[in-house]
């Protein structure tokens, strides 16, 4: 294998989609796999044939943020992003992260799932994202519950007796 940039970046981009495939999402993971990402994304600036992909590297990083629920970093990492890429600035990407970034903050669910569902009609997660995605979800918008207990803990439960009909319930 030649020691040229682009195997380099190729080959810490597989090391961090193997960590994120394998589930590692301690923050230092993480924060490894923000360092990562942005580094290629930053090479990727400086070379005009693969500069429009810097803005996929910057994306995952972000991402990355969310995953161990630091929307601060995130933001701060937006920003920077496009200062050093305006073309991130406006992209689907930033567009998507900005929907999300919303989803988590007012705690909901459905503009969260909307939003993913629109991103992936025109451009599908491979599976490191999607893992990534699916994190995000997991530490920021953990499932509601499937009922709300409006008696404050004295509910009844009813106990089916399929054998001889004789249904009764419990306090």
């Amino acid at each position: 294998m030649d020691n040229t940039p682009t195997s380099a970046n190729s080959m810490l981009v597989k090391w961090a989609d193997c960590q994120i495939l394998m589930k590692h999402f301690d923050e230092a993971s993480i924060a490894d796999l923000i360092k990562a990402y942005e580094k290629i994304g930053n090479k990727y600036l400086q070379t005009p044939l693969i500069k429009s992909q810097a803005k996929d590297f910057f994306f995952k990083s972000i991402v990355c943020y969310l995953a161990i629920k630091d929307m601060p970093g995130a933001q701060k990492t937006m920003e920077h992003c496009s200062f050093e890429d305006p073309s991130f600035d406006g992209s689907r990407q930033f567009k998507f992260l900005e929907a999300i970034m919303a989803a988590i903050e007012t705690d909901d669910v459905g503009l969260f799932q909307m939003s993913v569902t629109e991103f992936v009609k025109f451009t599908p997660f491979d599976k490191p994202m999607t893992a990534l995605i699916v994190e995000v979800k997991t530490k920021n918008l953990p499932e509601a519950p499937t009922y709300f207990d409006l008696t404050n803990g004295a509910k009844k439960e009813k106990k089916l007796n399929f054998i001889d009909g004789d249904n009764e319930e419990d306090n």
